[in-house]
């Protein structure tokens, strides 16, 4: 079992759902390679940080981010009882952000050539309207640079002892934690056609079961021990880790045949494009063979980034429906009023698939059923006819005349 399958396991008792302990997982791994393990392709170095934001509402499951950050915290440099990595401190704002980067010095020193220095910061951040509580360009600009590892970032200052800020071989990892009416309320409309947005996997979850505490067991502290000992170990690695023939020749068919599925939705288009996806699927591959240890990446590596970045990507449009903020009255209302009015214009019952497509705007799918059996045991809604399949819906006018 690797790194990543092993903490999911480990963290089963997290009252978190699967897919937010995997991502937590991904990025566990990401942070602890920093920037000393990359993979390389004609167009230059890929690195293996990642900037996540894991999305659902209050009592979700975020609190993953927790278990992420105090790992970081208590891993060792190999054979040494230094902590190996600069994690962000609790009170960081993102005005502090560039300063305690430029304290996260790093220096590694190779059994060949001279030592490699940069600098590295793990942010894990459980509310990440604490780190960013407003949309600042300026400051967005910033960690968007970071995300893409350059060689050396400058900043000119005109406050403060320090005039100009540099920092050698800046690396950023970010796993963040949001409700979707913090993304409503901070970023506006043009921010999901912009550098973070693009950059940023959004994991959605809308999970709303009541765990059994009482039936949850401990989690277990050789499992944890032994993780932390295997994040150690990534510290400790350094160097370029080539792909496969075959990790190749599957990258290269999935490209061929359209990077599909493409997501859809109108706030997604400038993330959707192939060249931003396909970066994405390096990165998680090189995540994928850094978790195993191995030492190149193969084929599976990258049919399983594709599975882990499709996977998340169904789901980001429920991101944002839920970003709408309707009550499941007031929804309701409207899809009555929907109903009424195609019944009128088409003089024909609705069909259920354009019933689903009007409530999939509105609102995520897992509440559209449960919408749906509401408006139905209410008596709003009635079975007109089934033939061939299909499901043809219309208004009770009972209910018509109670609500007008």
């Amino acid at each position: 079992m690797d790194l990543i399958d092993a903490f999911v396991d480990m963290t089963v008792s997290a009252m978190s759902p699967e897919i937010f302990r995997k991502w937590a997982g991904i990025s566990l791994v990401a942070g602890a390679a920093e920037r000393r393990l990359w993979s390389r392709t004609p167009r230059g170095a890929v690195f293996p940080n990642m900037f996540v934001m894991l999305v659902g509402a209050p009592g979700a499951g975020k609190s993953i981010i927790d278990d992420v950050k105090e790992l970081w915290r208590e891993t060792p440099e190999p054979g040494v009882k230094k902590p190996a990595f600069h994690v962000n401190p609790d009170n960081m704002t993102k005005a502090s952000l560039l300063d305690v980067l430029a304290r996260s010095s790093k220096s590694y020193l190779p059994r060949s050539g001279p030592p490699f220095n940069y600098n590295s910061l793990l942010v894990a951040a459980e509310e990440f309207m604490v780190f960013l509580p407003v949309y600042e360009g300026e400051f967005i600009s910033t960690i968007t640079r970071l995300w893409t590892n350059p060689t050396e970032f400058a900043e000119s200052r005109r406050t403060g002892n320090i005039k100009e800020l540099k920092i050698e071989r800046p690396t950023l990892n970010i796993l963040g934690g949001g409700q979707p009416s913090y993304l409503a309320s901070v970023f506006p409309e043009n921010a999901w056609n912009a550098g973070l947005t693009r950059r940023m996997i959004m994991v959605y979850s809308g999970d709303h079961r009541l765990y059994d505490v009482f039936a949850l067991e401990p989690m277990d502290p050789a499992k944890r021990a032994g993780m932390i000992s295997r994040l150690s170990a990534i510290a400790g690695a350094y160097g370029e880790i080539p792909y496969s023939a075959e990790a190749v020749e599957i990258y290269r068919r999935w490209g061929a045949g359209g990077s599909l599925p493409v997501p859809t939705h109108s706030k997604l288009a400038d993330y959707a494009h192939p060249n931003n996806r396909g970066l994405l699927v390096l990165k998680l591959a090189l995540i994928s063979a850094i978790s195993g240890q191995r030492k190149e990446i193969a084929k599976y590596d990258i049919e399983r980034a594709l599975g882990w970045l499709i996977e998340a990507e169904k789901l980001m449009p429920d991101i944002f429906r839920a970003m709408i903020g309707k009550s499941d009255r007031a929804v309701l209302e409207e899809f009555r009023l929907f109903m009424a009015d195609f019944i009128t214009r088409g003089g024909r019952p609705v069909p259920e698939p354009i019933m689903w497509r009007f409530l999939l705007d509105r609102m995520p799918h897992e509440k559209v059923h449960q919408l749906l059996q509401a408006a139905e045991r209410s008596r709003m809604i009635e079975l007109v006819a089934e033939a061939n399949g299909e499901r043809l819906w219309g208004i009770n006018p009972k209910y018509i005349m109670q609500g007008e």
